[in-house]
């Protein structure tokens, strides 16, 4: 991914994956572009009677207006290049196919009609849109659907989105107004058309935000809350990183970050104790220009960091799908040994068994004393999340497991996973969607054991598997 331009000197060209939604939204961008043929370009061509040349005009916006309304509806669903050319490619190939309907049957059974004749349709007209016709239908829609991109991840980028739109239609005019030479240079178009297509597909950035938009938070000790635009932050995005008896101090409203163009900006809501960024206190309901190192400092004292995903694209992350425990590393001998100079296992062995029941924090415990504690959650794509203790679970947490478009119904503290002695607990925590256990609702409140293997569905949208 790049900021922007794609930085890969060779630019494969990807295969996606699609969610039940966006497979709906391909064969919805069929019917469109069958649509917009029917009803919208046919019609207004035969009433205009344009000049060839300005043919793309008329038929590219009337296949792409109607995929650009779905992007304003599910714009999650566009954010990937590849997908919007897929949509775009799905309504070019629905506005080909009844075009080649209406040409091959349809007019010439008028036609015959009206001057008493066989229906009969051009072969070697039926051979040029087969053949050529119908992959530049295909090539310009996609093409002008790729735009999409921008416009999903900034309003203020339309002009990016209107420019791709006026490109596939200047190459659809130059196909209309020169092939009439005959059919090999229709074929030299569609191969030049085929080869404008990919430059643009090196150009859109691989998703459609940027690593320069896409805001973190760097939560101590190195633990990254992803800022999406326009997202107030308070108490409950902080519990996991401010002590207990801390957190009140931070208010359920207590800044927002949010994000104009390429500059982000943090504002104070009011909170009650005040946020301060690089050691000034905000003044309430005023924004305030945020750069990759400021330091935001809640009133725990606790002190986040913020930055973007392409300041930090050279630096590896701890990611929400296999967070570790805020550990130190293990030193060569356990603070709590009596005898520092024994080395042998039975010796390590008996620290251990001295360790477990004084209950040391995790922080300060040798990793091998964590390890019956050690569980995880695993999601159907392989992911896991590791669980060290008691944990509360929410939307941040499962970023990297579920569509985009799905996370919203996951409530940002969905539930919580405790643990007693050797047995773990899971309890929803009043979450909007539910929390399911095996297929059984979880009462807000009210803990159930969890077992090796049980399955645990988060909103109806995500399907995780308990493995202690």
């Amino acid at each position: 991914m790049s900021n922007g331009v794609s930085s890969n000197p060779v630019a494969g060209i990807k295969i996606p994956k699609f969610s039940e939604r966006e497979l709906i939204i391909i064969v919805l961008a069929f019917i469109l572009g069958a649509i917009s043929s029917i009803l919208i370009a046919l019609p207004v061509s035969s009433t205009l009677n344009e000049p060839d040349y300005l043919v793309g005009f008329v038929e590219e916006p009337a296949k792409i207006v109607l995929v650009y309304a779905v992007a304003l509806l599910f714009p999650a669903a566009f954010l990937s290049k590849d997908k919007c050319a897929v949509y775009g490619a799905a309504a070019g190939l629905g506005f080909a196919f009844f075009e080649d309907i209406i040409y091959f049957f349809i007019m010439p059974l008028q036609s015959s009609i009206m001057q008493g004749t066989a229906p009969v349709a051009s072969v070697e007209e039926m051979w040029l849109r087969i053949t050529v016709s119908l992959p530049g239908h295909i090539l310009w829609s996609s093409l002008a659907a790729m735009g999409i991109v921008f416009f999903v991840v900034d309003r203020n980028l339309w002009s990016k989105t209107l420019g791709f739109l006026v490109l596939a239609a200047l190459l659809h005019g130059v196909y209309d107004a020169t092939v009439g030479a005959g059919i090999e240079i229709g074929v030299l178009l569609i191969v030049a058309s085929a080869g404008i297509w990919y430059a643009a597909y090196r150009y859109v950035p691989e998703t459609g935000i940027a690593e320069k938009y896409v805001g973190i938070l760097i939560a101590p000790p190195n633990n990254e809350i992803f800022v999406p635009d326009n997202k107030v932050f308070g108490r409950d995005d902080f519990t996991e990183y401010v002590p207990y008896d801390e957190a009140t101090l931070i208010s359920r409203n207590q800044f927002t970050i949010s994000r104009i163009g390429e500059q982000f900006f943090i504002e104070d809501l009011g909170s009650k104790a005040g946020t301060s960024v690089n050691g000034t206190r905000l003044k309430p309901y005023t924004k305030v220009t945020l750069r990759p190192g400021s330091k935001i400092t809640l009133p725990s004292r606790t002190t986040l960091t913020f930055t973007t995903k392409g300041a930090i694209q050279d630096v590896s992350p701890v990611t929400t799908t296999r967070p570790e425990p805020a550990a130190p590393q293990r030193p060569t001998e356990p603070e709590s040994t009596a005898q520092p100079t024994r080395t042998s296992t039975d010796a390590r062995a008996t620290q251990r068994a001295d360790a477990v029941p004084r209950q040391a924090p995790a922080s300060t415990m040798p990793e091998s004393a964590t390890k019956p504690m050690l569980a995880r959650i695993v999601a159907p794509n392989n992911s896991d999340i590791s669980l060290v203790g008691s944990r509360k679970f929410g939307r941040d947490d499962f970023r990297n497991m579920v569509a985009e478009e799905k996370l919203p119904f996951i409530s940002r503290q969905q539930f919580t996973i405790s643990v007693s002695g050797e047995t773990y607990y899971i309890e929803d925590l009043q979450s909007n969607n539910g929390t399911t256990l095996n297929g059984e609702p979880l009462q807000p409140g009210s803990q159930r054991e969890l077992k090796q293997g049980d399955e645990i569905c988060c909103a109806n949208v995500l399907q995780l598997k308990f493995q202690p």
